[in-house]
């Protein structure tokens, strides 16, 4: 595959052109020197390894992407991060009303599906359970839709606590200012005070970097599993930790996953920390794949790049959220709604 070709598929899971693209790679992500003429040059020419994470960002207002590649090198998927130019959390929340789902407002998150329709296992229950074999149980534990799910679904995983979310962020405003080399600006996309400022701000969103730092902290792994895409990114799993813990993303919103007893047991019960390396720890990540694709093929997830929205306010269609973020960009407005 030709560099070119590399960018163009970029392009399309990102929506940066190929033009205006800043490709980094690795963790902490380090800025890739692209070839004069990417028609003629191969992709192997830029030493990406199998696995690595990549970053794209946009020249004139950074847009950050993360990903892994399969064994081929091509990317499977992208998880895009709006630009920092306008309030991104107000409009992923319009677009979660568009979609009818808990995570436009406060209070307790539920499952991410149309108002309309009833969406879960064969008895019409949600799913938010799967059973090991034992007779013990992944169970999703959720959390509150306040722009810090994140935060606090990995303090429930680390802690069993909900109520340290912002004490998180505080713990990423400190790591970032002690390792200044590791955390410099081409990694955050923003000088460190302006990002101690940005992830301390509670309407701001986590995502890759703040799990590798959490991850750091706490010495543990983090398993973060995509429904939308089945995927899941093991943070801090090259630096050997010896436990994990495991959250769940919707396209919108993180929960924790834990090992329960029962599916009815009281959270108290709960384990969230376990041995990766044990033949047990091997039967929990496979009941959480098995929960993960259950979720999956029932649409328990947002696609926030595909769906089809209309501004509320002018009208124009628009296709996915990064249609979305550039449209209000350009005219302000916040407004959207889906339509077939």
């Amino acid at each position: 595959m030709s560099v070119a070709s590399f960018q163009e598929l970029l392009a399309k899971e990102t929506g940066v052109e190929a033009a205006v693209q800043e490709v980094l790679v690795g963790f902490p992500p380090k800025l890739l020197q692209l070839p004069a003429d990417p028609q003629k040059a191969q992709i192997s020419c830029l030493g990406i390894e199998d696995g690595e994470t990549i970053v794209v960002r946009r020249h004139e207002s950074p847009r950050a992407a993360a990903d892994t590649l399969n064994s081929q090198g091509n990317p499977t998927s992208v998880m895009a991060e709006p630009a920092d130019t306008v309030d991104d959390e107000s409009i992923a929340r319009a677009l979660a009303m568009s979609y009818g789902d808990s995570a436009a407002g406060p209070g307790p998150s539920a499952p991410a599906w149309h108002d309309d329709v009833t969406i879960g296992d064969e008895t019409g229950m949600p799913i938010s359970s799967e059973v090991l074999p034992d007779g013990t149980c992944i169970v999703r534990r959720y959390v509150d839709s306040d722009n810090s799910c994140l935060f606090t679904a990995v303090a429930y995983a680390m802690e069993n606590n909900r109520l340290r979310g912002y004490d998180l962020r505080q713990i990423i405003a400190t790591a970032v200012a002690t390792d200044p080399t590791t955390y410099n600006e081409g990694v955050l996309g923003k000088s460190i005070p302006e990002y101690q400022r940005w992830i301390l701000h509670p309407q701001r969103w986590g995502g890759p970097i703040e799990l590798s730092i959490l991850a750091s902290y706490y010495r543990t792994q983090i398993a973060a599993f995509d429904i939308q895409t089945t995927r899941c990114d093991i943070y801090g799993e090259r630096e050997g930790y010896a436990d994990r813990v495991m959250v769940i993303y919707d396209g919108l919103h993180y929960d924790a996953l834990a090992l329960a007893p029962t599916e009815q047991a009281d959270e108290d019960l709960d384990v969230t920390k376990f041995d990766p390396h044990s033949q047990y720890g091997s039967v929990i990540m496979a009941g959480a794949k098995n929960l993960v694709l259950k979720l999956h093929a029932t649409c328990q997830f947002t696609d926030t790049s595909h769906f089809k929205l209309r501004c509320g306010q002018c009208g124009t269609g628009l296709t996915g959220e990064l249609h979305a973020m550039e449209h209000a960009q350009v005219t302000g407005h916040r407004g959207f709604a889906e339509y077939k």
